[in-house]
């Protein structure tokens, strides 16, 4: 049922048409609901509901309008094998395209367009049989010590022609013997980085191992379906990095990280009618590699990213000739003197799910912001604006740029502004960041709200002092930072020379409700003040877990007490309420309740008789309140692909991640991988429901895919650098 109030309106409405006597007669304070009226809204929302289901027969009875529980009927007019598992929107796509489906059924095409539509991810079908080459034996004359014999084929007519070219940092992946046995040609450093990929071109011999996850590949029964659960996001006219002492070197990361930049997907501007199948590597939301960037550099640059200089907003695009661009640090150097004037990137990073700074709001419930509204660009100063501030205001960041972090707190101002927001402009991700260590940015509030949307801290501490009605955190970033592998406990050094130290949130006030919404932050630590109650929804919170060499004092603190570096939420009163929540690090909290949820480390609870904690996984040693299908692991183990800010597998449950869980005799234990009430990870991407769709995929491909062919799964990104379990 929508909330528009639309019960309300009817209830009213019929109120209204009663005589007025009997209204007065029942109610004389108007005010104040007599048994009449009490009675007539009780029934107004019951005809609320069969007038609404009038209004939309006509809607329903098309599949592309029609409400979601009218699909199954719609589905069995056309006898579709509707899958209970998979989401609303794939289930429609699967009653809409059922003839279409039928028609094109046991095709390479139709795997890929299928598992497209229901997954929502790209997709590459490969035809394994077709790889197979003859082993050879000992009946053979001599040809060296290479055990397969290789047949270097391609169909892309584009390789052919194009000479590869030498990457920056050499090969990266297989370049001999591949896994499966084949054998990769070092001539051709693209097609070599591609063996035992979706892309791959060389022969292998017979696998006759059953068809599992990622084994049991080569075979004449085997149909690879590769599919990236990794997505592609935009950036538009981001700030770049200027490395210190390297005036030519620059960072497509905002924040001085190195990142891999990934490839946007093509499959949703192509026209499936032409029959667009087998998709090339640059088509889909892969990270780029070295080998390819060299090898077609005018198919990625400008779709993929591309480098402006100048000004205005719009600044002239330079051709790639003028850099050399590393895609896989994301990381590029002017080949002459950088110029004087300002430098833009426009790249896409690679990610699990819509969470933190740089995404469009309108698929959460609209917030309530403060009017008016003033608009803030890249040539502006936001100290200045927030200093000037002299009542409630909306403060939009309309572009991507980064921004000098501001330092004044508007609650000093003559006129403090009692409801203030700091909001980006939908699909923008500006940056607000201090180059100087060890600074805070403090919000005092004057019994209002406060509203952060689509903004990335960098640099600082969020201290949030005064007395707030509500503060809400949504789609933002406030930066975990980033810990150094090769010195452990200290962050690591940005392109420019600044630390990667974590962003806190203090809260040296009163907060009545604080909010994290779809957002990445670092340690909440109630510090000279306290939250009433705390409400964290597919957010992603990460304790320090590093420990920095001095702490500025903070508001209404000094000197400021030490805090555990490995606290992720820190509060000795409150209520704290989690879902679909990945937390990594130790909770220790008045009171908790959590569902769906990664608790990475122990949870220490003062009320232990109180809240709820259901289909989560949880460290051992924590003292929660009956958990309920409850996965137990030992504190801080290794389930995750990374724990690194910046990694495009941040936060990502590995495919191993059941072997943390501690034995347990009395029963088999609940699933880590598949620990959430429906079936689907827990955690911040549960709303991603991969699990789900991998199972709805399996039954539908066994309804279209071609005769004696058995599906074999494969996840892409799996294979990327840096994961585990890569085989």
């Amino acid at each position: 049922m929508s909330d528009d109030n639309y019960a309300t309106w009817y209830a009213q409405k019929l109120w209204n048409l009663l005589p007025a006597v009997y209204r007065t007669l029942d109610a004389p304070d108007p005010a104040t609901a007599g048994p009449l009226q009490e009675f007539m809204a009780r029934m107004g929302a019951q005809a609320a509901v069969i007038r609404r289901s009038i209004d939309r027969l006509w809607e329903n009875q098309s599949i592309e309008t029609c409400d979601d529980w009218v699909i199954p009927y719609i589905g069995q007019l056309l006898a579709t094998r509707i899958v209970s598992c998979l989401p609303a929107r794939a289930q429609r796509l699967d009653v809409a395209k059922t003839i279409y489906y039928r028609r094109r059924a046991g095709t390479l095409g139709l795997i890929e367009e299928l598992v497209t539509d229901i997954a929502g991810h790209d997709a590459r079908a490969a035809e394994f049989f077709r790889r197979l080459g003859r082993t050879r034996h000992n009946f053979d004359p001599p040809v060296g010590l290479i055990p397969n014999l290789s047949i270097y084929k391609t169909s892309n007519a584009l390789l052919k022609e194009t000479p590869p070219r030498p990457v920056i940092e050499g090969l990266r992946g297989p370049y001999s013997h591949t896994p499966a046995g084949g054998f990769a040609d070092l001539r051709n450093p693209y097609a070599a980085g591609n063996a035992g990929t979706a892309f791959d071109e060389f022969a292998y011999t017979a696998d006759f191992r059953a068809g599992t996850q990622t084994g049991g590949w080569y075979s004449i029964s085997r149909l690879g379906v590769f599919i990236w659960w990794l997505y592609a996001y935009p950036v538009t006219a981001g700030t770049p990095v200027q490395r210190t002492g390297c005036p030519n070197n620059f960072t497509f990361d905002p924040t001085g990280r190195n990142i891999q930049l990934f490839a946007l997907s093509q499959r949703a501007q192509e026209d499936f009618a032409d029959n667009w199948i087998a998709p090339n590597e640059w088509q889909l939301s892969v990270p780029i590699r070295n080998s390819l960037w060299n090898l077609l550099p005018t198919a990625l640059y400008q779709d993929a990213f591309r480098i402006c200089v100048g000004d205005g907003a719009n600044p002239p695009v330079q051709p790639h000739t003028d850099f050399i661009i590393d895609p896989e640090t994301g990381e590029f150097w002017f080949t002459s003197a950088p110029p004087a004037a300002n430098v833009a990137v426009n790249y896409a990073f690679g990610f699990s799910s819509t969470v933190g700074a740089g995404f469009d709001p309108s698929f959460l419930p609209a917030l309530t912001l403060p009017a008016p509204s003033q608009n803030i660009s890249g040539g502006d100063v936001i100290d200045t604006a927030v200093g000037a501030l002299d009542g409630d205001t909306t403060l939009l960041l309309t572009d991507s740029t980064t921004f000098a972090g501001p330092l004044a707190d508007p609650g000093t101002n003559a006129t403090p502004p009692k409801n203030l927001a700091f909001c980006a402009n939908p699909g923008c991700r500006p940056v607000l960041r201090w180059t100087t260590p060890e600074k805070s940015w403090t919000l005092t509030g004057q019994n209002g709200a406060l509203t952060l949307n689509g903004l990335w801290l960098a640099g600082a501490d969020l201290v949030l002092a005064g007395t707030w009605d509500s503060v809400t955190i949504q789609l933002c970033t406030i930066d975990p930072g980033t810990a150094d592998p090769a010195n452990p406990g200290q962050p690591l050094a940005a392109a420019d020379g600044m630390l990667l130290a974590p962003s806190r949130i203090f809260i040296d006030g009163q907060i009545a409700t604080l909010t994290v919404q779809n957002s990445i932050t670092g340690p909440i630590i109630a510090r000279a003040g306290a939250f009433a109650s705390l409400i964290v929804n597919r957010s992603i919170i990460q304790a320090a877990g590093i420990s920095p060499p001095s702490v500025s004092p903070g508001h209404g603190v000094s000197p400021p007490p030490v805090y555990p570096p490995h606290a992720a939420i820190l509060a000795q009163a409150g209520a704290v309420a989690l879902s679909q929540t990945t937390i990594l690090g130790q909770l220790r909290v008045h009171r908790l309740s959590a569902s769906e949820c990664i608790l990475d480390d122990i949870a220490t609870v003062d009320d232990s008789q109180d809240g709820c904690v259901r289909f989560s996984t949880i460290a051992y040693g924590s003292n929660l309140h009956a958990p309920f299908r409850c996965a137990v692991t030992a504190p801080v183990s290794d389930i995750f692909e990374s724990r690194a800010f910046g990694s495009p597998l941040y936060a990502r449950l590995s495919a191993g991640a059941d072997f943390a869980i501690l034995p347990n005799t009395a029963k088999p234990p609940p699933s880590v991988l598949y620990g959430a009430s429906n079936g689907a990870q827990p955690g911040a991407f549960c709303a991603e429901q991969q699990a789900l769709i991998q199972r709805g995929l399996a039954a539908k491909l066994q309804e279209y895919a071609p005769a004696s062919l058995t599906p074999v799964w494969v996840d892409a990104d799996a294979r990327m650098p840096g994961a585990k379990g890569t085989p």
